[in-house]
């Protein structure tokens, strides 16, 4: 599933084929999307609101499969699926949905769960070691990397003062892309700025 320019696309592996989604329920326009527990999760653009496609079938889609967002009111800026839980990051909170097998909306909020931390760079999230990272931010500022551990919802600051300071100098971080990987038994999250030409990990 791939999403580019507010449409999205399914790529087949085994036809080697890239065909838009031409479906006139297709929550155009879209800002990113994911594979989760079996349906296509498109991220409608600048909203609270995520739609899914049909079972099992990224080319149907259908427009009453949507839900939004629904213990703060700040946009989803990005998500991610891990540990079988669907992450919603928006600008200052992040909710944390899993399928509850509901027949009519398969995914709901995990009661009790808002982490009062969101994203500041749509795309700097990322799966490493069995933690989600990010760039933050919240009601109070932003410019601190936090990591999930263990798969529970009170994340931690990753980021000290001197690097949230040298963040801070950058100007506008929203382009952020976060990335991990593993060298030598160490595992490593990276932040390119590509507005600023920057890299830290």
């Amino acid at each position: 599933f791939i999403t580019s320019g507010g449409y999205g696309y399914i790529f087949d592996l085994t036809a080697n084929t890239l065909t838009q989604i031409t479906d006139a329920d297709f929550p155009y326009p879209v800002s990113m999307g994911v594979w989760a527990d079996g349906y296509f999760v498109a991220l409608k653009s600048n909203s609270a609101v995520f739609q899914i496609s049909d079972l099992l079938d990224g080319t149907a889609w259908d427009a009453l499969d949507f839900a939004a967002k629904s213990q703060t009111s700040d946009n989803i800026i990005s998500m991610i699926y891990q540990f079988k839980e669907l992450w919603l990051f928006g600008s200052q909170t992040t909710e944390v949905w899993y399928n509850s097998g509901d027949p009519d909306f398969p995914f709901s909020p995990i009661p009790n769960v808002l982490i009062e931390h969101g994203i500041g760079a749509q795309y700097s999230v990322a799966k490493l070691a069995d933690s989600l990272f990010w760039l933050g931010a919240d009601q109070h500022g932003g410019r601190i990397v936090w990591r999930t551990v263990g798969g529970g919802y009170q994340p931690v600051r990753v980021s000290n003062h001197a690097v949230e300071t040298a963040l801070r100098k950058l100007g506008d971080v929203s382009t952020a892309i976060g990335w991990g990987y593993q060298h030598d038994g160490h595992s490593f999250y990276v932040l390119t700025f590509p507005d600023q030409g920057q890299t830290w990990v």
